[in-house]
């Protein structure tokens, strides 16, 4: 091989790392058909006890549909594909236990179901009726507190939750 066919393996390598092969974080692919450009998502409904998570998942899905290249409207005239669903549940359980079986760390597990449609050829691409995000957290012990630490944690939930969601959408519809 001479030195251009050196040079362009060089730069087919370094395109190759700079844009993410391999690396599940970073980038999003984008599979859906040609024509989605617009996506709305209209607010979840929410079923559980604990206001405010629909509109928190709503800014994420936001954000993950805006990072690969969708733009993403309130209103659902006119749009290329909807996305919509429900939050189905929120649990808190325990997690672990110390030598004296006291709890030491918790789980956070919210669920959801969804479906998202394609609005010009009118059929649904993906759907799911479980889709989880969860994140697991300690509680401290000196003080026993846990409010901020699940907030935290429900909001890691949510992260996860619009992560799956977003990857079952656009990469494998």
């Amino acid at each position: 091989m001479g030195r251009a066919g050196w040079f362009l393996l060089l730069i087919a390598g370094c395109s190759c790392l700079w844009g993410g092969c391999g690396c599940p974080y970073g980038f999003t692919i984008n599979t859906l058909p040609k024509h989605i450009k617009t996506v709305a998502i209209p607010t979840f409904h929410n079923q559980t006890d604990r206001y405010g998570m629909e509109e928190a998942l709503g800014q994420l899905l936001t954000q993950k549909f805006q990072a690969a290249g969708l733009r993403v409207l309130t209103s659902l005239d006119q749009v290329d594909a909807t996305l919509e669903g429900e939050i189905t549940s929120y649990t808190k359980s325990r997690e672990s236990y110390d030598e004296a079986g006291l709890i030491q760390e918790y789980r956070i597990t919210i669920s959801c179901s969804w479906k998202f449609t394609d609005q010009v050829e009118k059929r649904v691409l993906s759907s799911a009726t479980n889709t989880r995000g969860y994140k697991v957290y300690a509680i401290d012990d000196a003080t026993g507190d846990t409010i901020d630490k699940e907030e935290a944690a429900r909001d890691a939930a949510l992260e996860m939750l619009a992560d799956e969601m977003a990857a079952k959408i656009l990469e494998n519809w």
